[in-house]
């Protein structure tokens, strides 16, 4: 009877811990979008000006260079020259996914992060959440992130970039992450792997 009862007791706390856990993923799901409904609009911030375009727009201009009518008109604007705009969007940084946690979660990655969600932002509060998790979905395929990947997969249907202050932060994070993965190759990332390994 006693061995029921506990059995029932165990079941019953699991339960309400599972319940706990579905509530906060539901909440979580409704506080940040799924990658279905990422960024659809990017304003893009260089100094005084400011234009919104359709974040399809941008993509593809990332991918093959052609620019919507409104992207010409903006970089012409702005004064930005389309291939170093292209370039800046392409540029990938390594995310070994250890080392990439492992800055991430350090006081540096997060100061970085802080710094990094002044100038891409959204009108949401927590913007380095929203980055944090942009950065998870750009790096989990291939183990690299480019600006725009990061762009594209911002939990919120908008998003705002500051263009030459972003680039200037995401090239520090690139700094950071290349050394701790020099780290990570040598005997750190020997002794991560036998850990890992039993």
């Amino acid at each position: 009877m006693q061995t029921t009862a506990r059995l029932t007791k165990m079941l019953s706390h699991h339960l309400q811990r599972a319940s706990f856990a579905a509530l906060a993923v539901l909440a979580t799901s409704a506080i940040w979008p799924t990658a279905a409904s990422a960024a659809e609009t990017v304003v893009l911030r260089y100094g005084i000006f400011r234009g919104s375009l359709p974040m399809a727009d941008l993509s593809r201009f990332a991918e093959t260079g052609e620019q919507s009518d409104q992207l010409k008109r903006y970089l012409r604007l702005a004064d930005q020259e389309p291939a170093d705009l292209q370039r800046i969007l392409n540029s990938q940084i390594d995310a070994n996914q250890r080392g990439f946690d492992l800055v991430m979660s350090s006081p540096a990655g997060d100061a970085l992060l802080g710094e990094l969600s002044r100038y891409i932002y959204s009108s949401k509060r927590d913007d380095k959440a929203a980055l944090r998790t942009a950065l998870n979905s750009s790096t989990a395929d291939d183990q690299q992130v480019s600006l725009v990947e990061l762009l594209e997969n911002y939990p919120n249907q908008k998003v705002d970039i500051n263009v030459r202050r972003a680039v200037s932060t995401y090239q520090q994070i690139a700094s950071i992450q290349s050394q701790v993965d020099g780290v990570l190759e040598g005997g750190l990332g020997q002794l991560l792997q036998q850990i890992d390994s039993r």
